[in-house]
């Protein structure tokens, strides 16, 4: 992907490019959940799907948290997917004009108890301020440690 400044309509279309990219999921049900900072799994009834987080040029990402593991495994199949604005900022300013940006995304499914019930899933990307992170799927990667409950911060691989 080349360098892009991240504003108005070039950012909408690269959002939505990731959000298309996850959409392979709705309709399947979660057995398993692998990630480390790079590669989130999951294996389904419908095969496994792997994506990968990367930065564009000057930026790095970076998997960060995951909420709502344990219903996303209990539940039935996921029956929509959605970018969520996180709580933070999208840019925060940090020491030496870095910038930090934040994508989430929300899975939805059935809960027999409760009805709709989402889990929320998301990565960094670490830039000078001009540069942006993108989520796509990639090969299956073997050797990722498994969760089975809420990761509130992804150690280093």
């Amino acid at each position: 992907m080349s360098p892009v400044v991240y504003n108005g309509v070039i950012k909408s279309l690269i959002i939505k490019n990731m959000e298309t990219q996850l959409k392979d999921l709705i309709g399947c049900k979660v057995n398993k959940i692998f990630m480390n900072q790079t590669h989130l799994k999951f294996e389904t009834d419908k095969g496994d799907f792997t994506y990968e987080v990367t930065g564009d040029c000057c930026s790095y990402s970076y998997f960060y948290d995951f909420y709502g593991v344990e219903n996303l495994l209990k539940n039935g199949a996921i029956i929509d997917i959605n970018e969520v604005e996180l709580e933070h900022e999208r840019k925060i300013p940090k020491p030496e004009n870095d910038s930090l940006q934040f994508y989430g995304y929300a899975l939805t499914t059935k809960s027999k108890d409760f009805g709709e019930v989402t889990s929320v899933f998301s990565f960094r990307n670490d830039s000078n301020g001009y540069y942006g992170g993108s989520i796509y799927r990639t090969g299956n990667i073997e050797v990722l440690p498994e969760i089975t409950q809420d990761v509130i911060e992804v150690k280093e691989n």
